[in-house]
This record gives C-alpha cells, structure tokens and sequence, in this order.
C-alpha cells in the first residue's frame, strides 16, 4: 500500500486535512505522507487503542515541506481497528483517522499444469508372464496336459516375483 496524504497548512494557519479511515495491512507499516503547505509546525501523533495492532504510542514531529512517517504494524496482528488523532497548534486543532488493520492477501500462486493422461499404458514387462502363464492354464484345461498347468504355475509364479524383486 502507498502512503496517505495529509496536507497541513492548506487551507488556513494550523489546519488539517486527512482521510477519515485508512487500511493497514498486518505485518507491515502504515505509511503516513505529510504535506505542508504553509509555515514548519509541529505536529502531535497519538494512537488510541493500539495495543493489539502496533507498539507505537505517541510521536510529536516537526513538519517543514514534506515528511513521511512509518508507523509499524504487528506482522501477527488481527483484524480490528484504532485510531490516530492528528494534533497541531499546542492542541488548537484536531483530526482523527480510523485505521483499518487487515490480514495480509495470499499471493498469487501459480497453479502446476496437470497433465492428462496421453492414454493407457500397459507395463508389458509385468503383464506378459502373467498373461502368458493364463493362457498356458487354459490351454492344460482344454487339452487335459498336466505339464501345461505345472509350467503356467510356474509362469504365474515368475511374473510375480521378478517385479518385486527387482524393487530392492
């Protein structure tokens, strides 16, 4: 967030003129930009009810052109509100603003393209033996050879244990 403006001596001796409410985000500073228009004067800062939000407190500042002032906010600060008055000519004038403390916004993040699946694809090194071993079973069933049904074990049994120890 930029700085707020708030001009002094603008419209006659001691004046001031700010925002009614400001947004500060939490964890960095409230960013304040005096502008006088007239005569250096000094200017009073006082927070109301700041605890939760900000250690700051008091500041009495000399204004002559322009000057910025940081006012730091808790990076673990909640949502909530306080005020600062803004005070000038030994109390003569007073203003005040609300601000509006706020958590900060994610980040935009970028999202990982998901790549869909191109098709099936078939391990054709685990499935083989075990197909094969299948077939081998079947053909012992239509043909009555017993050493077909004790090779198909075998098969079965290969293409289950090659894969898994081939993990290791």
């Amino acid at each position: 967030m930029g700085a707020y403006e708030i001009h002094l001596n603008r419209k006659a001796i001691n004046s001031i003129e700010l925002p009614a409410q400001v947004q500060a985000e939490a964890g960095k500073p409230l960013v304040l930009s005096f502008n006088n228009h007239g005569h250096p004067l000094h200017v009073s800062l006082a927070a109301m009810n700041p605890a939760r939000f900000t250690p700051f407190t008091h500041e009495n500042l000399f204004v002559q052109g322009q000057t910025e002032y940081e006012i730091p906010i808790f990076e673990d600060a909640e949502e909530g509100t306080f005020s600062i008055e803004v005070v000038t000519g030994y109390g003569r004038t007073k203003c005040e603003m609300r601000v509006f403390v706020r958590k900060p916004l994610p980040e935009h993040v970028e999202e990982k393209e998901v790549k869909e699946p191109e098709g099936l694809k078939v391990p054709w090194p685990r499935v083989a033996p075990i197909a094969a071993g299948l077939i081998l079973y079947g053909a012992s069933l239509v043909s009555g050879i017993d050493t077909l049904k004790d090779l198909a074990f075998f098969i079965l049994l290969a293409g289950l244990l090659l894969p898994w120890l081939q993990q290791g």
